[in-house]
C-alpha cells in the first residue's frame, strides 16, 4: 500500500514524478528501491538545496539504476559555489523517516519578495543510519515525516533553478496476500 505525504516547500517550478517519469515499479516483490541520494546546495548568498538525484534499482537488477537530477533546470550541477554530497544506502537498508527544512528565499538578489523552498534535508533508515543534514538549516522551519510501519518508495515535487517542493511517497513495509499471509520486504 503507497501513501503521499505531507507537500513540502512552494509552488515554482514544473512538476516531477520520479515513479512516472522513470517508468519506476513501485509495488510488488522487483520493485524499485531508493539506494543514494546526490545532492547539491548553494553555500552562497542564498543558501538552499539546488538539485538533488534519487537514485533506484530492482533486488534483480542492481546494474541498471534509474534516476535523474531536479533542479537546476534539469541540466549542469557544476558551480564553484555549490556543495556536493551522496548519501548511500547500505544493502537491504531504507529510508524510514526524513528531515526537511523549509525556509523563504528570496527568488533573485535584486527582487525583494521571498518564496518557500527546501533549504535542507537530512535522512534515516531502519537500520538506524543517519545521514548529514544536507544544506542550510539557517532561517527554516524544520518538519520530521515518518509513517511507522512505511519507507520510503519515491520522490515527486517540483524544481527548475533549485529544488521548490519535495514530496514523498511511502510504502507499506507489509504487504497481505490473498491468503492473508503477511510478507514483509
Amino acid at each position: 500500500m503507497l501513501i503521499d505525504g505531507k507537500r513540502f516547500g512552494g509552488d515554482g517550478g514544473t512538476s516531477f514524478d520520479d515513479a512516472k517519469d522513470l517508468s519506476l515499479t513501485v509495488t510488488g516483490p522487483n520493485r524499485h528501491y531508493c539506494v543514494q541520494i546526490e545532492l547539491h546546495w548553494d553555500r552562497g548568498y542564498d543558501k538552499k538545496l539546488t538539485s538533488i538525484c534519487f537514485q533506484y534499482e530492482t533486488s534483480s537488477n542492481k546494474y541498471n539504476r534509474s534516476g535523474k537530477h531536479r533542479g537546476r533546470d534539469g541540466g549542469s550541477v557544476d558551480s564553484l559555489d555549490l556543495n556536493q554530497d551522496i548519501f548511500i544506502l547500505k544493502k537491504d537498508d531504507h529510508i524510514e523517516k526524513i528531515d526537511v527544512y523549509v525556509g523563504k528565499r528570496q527568488r533573485y538578489e535584486w527582487i525583494q519578495n521571498t518564496i518557500p523552498i527546501i533549504t535542507a534535508i537530512q535522512f534515516f533508515t531502519v537500520k538506524g543510519e543517519a545521514s548529514d543534514i544536507f544544506g542550510s538549516t539557517e532561517n527554516a522551519e524544520k518538519t520530521t515525516e515518518h509513517f511507522p510501519g512505511y519507507i520510503f518508495a519515491y520522490a515527486k515535487g517540483r524544481s527548475g533553478l533549485w529544488i521548490d517542493r519535495l514530496q514523498f511517497v511511502w510504502i507499506s513495509t507489509q504487504e497481505k496476500k490473498s491468503s492473508d499471509q503477511i510478507v514483509f520486504f
